[in-house]
């Protein structure tokens, strides 16, 4: 009887601490925005090496999202990449400019240059381009990130895209580097 009454104290207390952490998870705000890649059309701009891809920024939330000088261009963007299953690096150059980017989005959006005045309603989006070399032949597979709530950083989000897969042909590849 004692350790039947014992052991329903037990559940008891598991079933509660599980019902808090539910709670707990649901109170995460929403980032109020998705993000969709895809692969690109070729332009005649664009050298034999080159893979176009499309980021869809799409306005998740009730309200109006207004692109500042800060996040102008996908400037807040992460592209990440998998070369034929190990993951690339991304260059120290472009990693230190999303900071720097990021750092200053975090502070009110304190960035240099004019605001380009981009500006999506729920339900709408806009959409940026890469070009990335994909000058070695094998599989290419990408996504990109972007951090929500960069001003409160204890609500500080990533969202992630889908990743694309995109297989160069060894007739297909570039000779440059």
């Amino acid at each position: 009887m004692v350790r039947e009454l014992a052991l329903n104290i037990v559940v008891l207390l598991l079933a509660t601490r599980g019902v808090a952490l539910v709670a707990q998870t649901s109170a995460m705000p929403q980032p109020g925005f998705k993000l969709t890649l895809s692969e690109g059309r070729r332009d005649a701009t664009m050298v034999s090496w080159q893979t176009k891809l499309v980021v869809r920024f799409t306005n998740t939330s009730n309200g109006i999202i207004r692109e500042d000088a800060c996040s102008a261009a996908g400037g807040l963007y992460k592209l990440s990449v998998v070369y034929n299953g190990v993951p690339v690096q991304e260059p120290e150059d472009v990693r230190k400019s999303r900071e720097s980017v990021e750092a200053a989005e975090a502070k009110g959006g304190l960035c240099s240059g004019s605001v380009p005045g981009r500006h999506i309603q729920p339900g709408e989006h806009w959409e940026d381009t890469f070009a990335y070399n994909t000058t070695n032949s094998g599989t290419y597979e990408f996504t990109v990130e972007e951090k929500a709530f960069l001003q409160e950083p204890e609500k500080t989000v990533t969202v992630k895209s889908n990743t694309v897969t995109v297989i160069v042909a060894e007739s297909h590849a570039g000779v440059a580097k």
